[in-house]
């Protein structure tokens, strides 16, 4: 009875950090996600109602942190209402940001606000959905991408055989694609959802997850020329 090659020391390593990405993967994806869904619940059934601004500022926090306000007023039917909440979440920001935040707003403007009829004190003008959330699904994606092209990075036989330069060209083309049509969904729903302006966070992470998702699309590329550069040879 012949006996089964026993596979290579890249192929043992690369079964291993399969496991580790798809793992790793699929629970920073759940909990991205969760708290996704968990804060877009938060602010369901919200309705627009228009209300005038009657007062605005900033207000010392904690150490060098401040929270901006917008007092507004409103009417629910004979009852008038008046709350100073800008954003849907309470968050501390630097005292510039906290002016900029309030700098489109004038006493006796006219605004839409969105209040909740079943806590009308929880009325907001601006939607503030955390950040956070978005990071963990995108480097869920990632994670997951990396690991379907490690799936097939050492082909179906994962021996001392090395596999085709076509089958690592399709792995990681296979996870450059996953990559961005993942992040693509994910930075869709953040950018429908939230309206300007963006944090500067968003304009650190979204260029460096494109810029991370074009590695293995040069990988596919370099491989592919190494196929055509075979089979050319093979037809010499």
């Amino acid at each position: 009875m012949s006996l089964s090659p026993a596979p290579s020391p890249a192929a043992l390593i690369q079964r291993r950090l399969l496991l580790v990405c798809v793992l790793v993967g699929v629970i920073v994806l759940f909990i991205g996600t969760q708290r996704l869904l968990l804060q877009v619940r938060q602010v369901e059934g919200f309705r627009p109602v228009p209300a005038e601004v009657v007062d605005r500022g900033v207000r010392a926090a904690e150490a060098e942190r401040f929270l901006p306000f917008v007092a507004f007023r409103f009417s629910l039917g004979t009852d008038v209402l008046r709350t100073d909440q800008l954003f849907s979440r309470r968050v501390t920001m630097s005292q510039e940001a906290a002016e900029r935040a309030i700098a489109p707003y004038a006493v006796g403007q006219s605004v839409t606000a969105y209040y909740n009829p079943e806590a009308p004190e929880r009325t907001f003008l601006r939607l503030n959905l955390a950040f956070g959330p978005y990071v963990f699904s995108l480097m869920g994606v990632a994670m997951l991408a990396t690991g379907l092209a490690l799936s097939r990075w050492q082909g179906r036989h994962g021996l001392r055989i090395e596999p085709a330069p076509r089958t690592r060209a399709i792995a990681a083309l296979a996870c450059a694609v996953i990559w961005q049509l993942g992040g693509a969904m994910v930075w869709g729903h953040y950018l429908h959802r939230q309206p300007p302006p963006y944090p500067s966070t968003v304009w650190l992470v979204l260029p460096l997850y494109v810029l991370g998702g074009l590695v293995p699309l040069i990988v596919a590329l370099h491989f592919a020329r190494l196929q055509r550069a075979r089979n050319q040879a093979a037809r010499a």
